[in-house]
């Protein structure tokens, strides 16, 4: 995948991509830019976490320093080179940075918008920073959850608990607790119809640090056997070891899914299993379409 310029990279050729003064759409715009930067499929369709395109959003935001600056105009949905942004040709620098804007071509503060950014940040948008900052988070959040799943406050029982609320936030179907002794080899049963003909039977090991091995792995299916069952789902807070994949993909009679600790915490995130929403962050945009019906 070929490498996408910073906003700050976008801003010169956007100028020379509008040069002739006559108005341009936002689409042709951004692909004369990937034309010009050699941007590659992947790349053209890359997208943030929040997925989100980056050229189109890193492009958005160029667009917006050389407008709030005075050097483009803006008509709806196009864009169209400025008087002063004619003049930047004649003499054009070697690159427009938001520190050249601000030297060169400051903008005015009496109509109550200020520029969002310190005057050189980094290359990303307010929304890949965001991003980025929601990831951190969620690393953070990932390791939280990690240190008290390993913690003598989670015992066994507790962990198959927890295993057995993810599975009924997945919507598996009726999820059952097998017990905690003489279980078979089998912790949690998940009936999927209301006869239960279709059962998936699952597996739970609290392993901090050791791997599980291909024995536990095959005794597991052997257990599945004795539930003349064809599938079933092994978790464990530490990690599987190659050979247990393979164990458990070389088997031909019967699926066994294998769900590690990164899997689990995982899931656990993104469905809200011992965590909960601290704060929502809304970002907004203008509407459009709304303007649009004023006419209707």
């Amino acid at each position: 995948m070929s490498a996408i310029p910073g906003f700050q990279d976008m801003m010169l050729p956007i100028l020379k991509i509008i040069r002739d003064g006559r108005e341009y759409g936002y689409a042709e715009v951004e692909r004369k830019i990937n034309e010009r930067f050699n941007i590659d499929e992947a790349g053209q369709t890359r997208r943030t976490s929040r997925g989100h395109r980056v050229v189109y959003y890193r492009l958005t935001w160029a667009k917006w320093h050389l407008k709030h600056h005075g050097l483009v105009e803006e008509v709806p949905r196009k864009l169209q080179i400025s008087q002063e942004g004619k003049a930047v040709l004649n003499n054009p620098p070697p690159k427009i940075s938001l520190k050249w804007l601000k030297e060169t071509y400051p903008p005015d503060e009496g109509n109550g918008v200020v520029s969002p950014l310190p005057p050189q940040p980094g290359e990303e948008t307010p929304l890949e920073l965001i991003d980025r900052a929601a990831g951190l988070l969620k690393q953070e959040l990932a390791d939280e959850l990690r240190s008290k799943l390993k913690s003598d406050d989670v015992t066994g029982y507790h962990f198959e608990k927890i295993v057995g609320d993810v599975f009924r936030k997945l919507n598996y179907g009726v999820v059952k607790m097998t017990g905690r002794a003489n279980d078979g080899g089998v912790d949690i049963e998940i009936t999927r119809d209301g006869f239960g003909l279709d059962t998936i039977y699952c597996q739970v090991k609290k392993y901090s640090d050791a791997k599980i091995t291909p024995e536990q792995v095959r005794g597991f299916a052997g257990a599945l056997d004795t539930k003349r069952a064809k599938r079933g789902v092994f978790v464990t807070l530490s990690d599987f070891t190659e050979e247990a994949r393979r164990a458990a993909d070389s088997m031909t009679d019967k699926t066994i899914k294998l769900i590690n600790g990164p899997g689990l915490i995982e899931l656990m995130i993104e469905h809200g299993v011992g965590t909960n929403v601290e704060e929502y962050v809304q970002i907004k945009k203008v509407d459009g379409e709304y303007f649009e019906r004023l006419d209707a």
